[in-house]
């Protein structure tokens, strides 16, 4: 869920992978539609509106209670042969049914830099100019799945103590794709907007000309949210702020990544986040 696809954060991956050999008993779905079918038939799913209140988005869960040693057969659109004696690409698709998770992640512990671009390139009439962006190493782990497979969520607010206020999540995030989440590790790269006059547009809570501060918590398949890590305040708008790093210019790479506000696309697209992964689980 963490390393999950342009501009989507977050539930990219929710629910069982297509040869998933140990998707916990009460784990969650992004979609009424899931795609799998049990002992032949839809899997029935309904609102969790608990764990919804706690991620700021629906999420889903079976209808009946799967049990250990259930499997799941994967029947999604895609899977319809092209011909009458063609064999279904998804014939290998299943999901069998372990025992519920019940640990939440570990408190995540945050290192924050704002990376400004020195003597920026601006946009031209091929290209894209520089991107300013706010980096977020993340160290957090669960006792079942990587780091790759968690999902993260972020309260944002002025001040640390608007922050601590703060019960429902302002937002969603995705770690980047060149994140491999090896050793409990994980990024997430903010775009914050165009490095040529430090503009700071677009939909995400990280994206301010003002102050912000924020603490991030982990959540797991089943939905076990974690403790949230401590606040770190920012003026990315700053270039005295002691966050800040400079950057070389990229020459109009269009390396910034697009936006998205909370319960956008999904399947829920909820931050400007520039994610980039080593591969993808299947």
């Amino acid at each position: 869920m963490c390393t999950n696809g342009y501009g989507a954060p977050g539930f990219y991956g929710l629910g069982p992978s297509l040869k998933d050999p140990a998707f916990p008993a009460n784990g969650m779905f992004a979609t009424v539609d899931t795609g799998w079918q049990l002992d032949g038939s839809p899997l029935d799913v309904v609102v969790d509106s608990d764990t919804s209140a706690k991620l700021g988005v629906d999420v889903f869960r079976p209808a009946q209670p799967l049990q250990p040693g259930d499997v799941l057969d994967y029947w999604g659109d895609s899977c319809t042969p092209s011909c009458s004696y063609c064999p279904s690409d998804c014939e290998d698709y299943h999901a069998t049914i372990a025992a519920p998770d019940l640990v939440a992640p570990t408190m995540p512990e945050l290192t924050v830099h704002t990376l400004l671009v020195r003597d920026p390139e601006g946009a031209g009439g091929w290209s894209c100019g520089d991107s300013d962006n706010l980096e977020i190493t993340i160290s957090v782990s669960d006792d079942i799945v990587p780091t790759s497979e968690l999902g993260l969520v972020a309260y944002i607010a002025p001040t640390a103590n608007e922050v601590a206020q703060l019960t429902t999540p302002s937002t969603l995030l995705g770690c980047d794709y060149s994140s491999d989440a090896r050793d409990g590790v994980a990024t997430a790269t903010v775009a914050l907007g165009e490095s040529v006059g430090r503009v700071r547009i677009g939909d995400s809570p990280f994206v301010s000309e003002e102050p912000i501060c924020f603490a991030l918590a982990a959540f797991d398949r089943a939905g076990n949210v974690g403790e949230r890590s401590f606040v770190s305040c920012v003026d990315t708008d700053d270039p005295d702020d002691p966050s800040v790093i400079w950057v070389a210019s990229q020459g109009c790479g269009c390396q910034a990544g697009a936006g998205g506000g909370l319960g956008s696309a999904l399947l829920v697209a909820a931050v400007a986040v520039v994610l980039r992964r080593a591969g993808r689980r299947s």
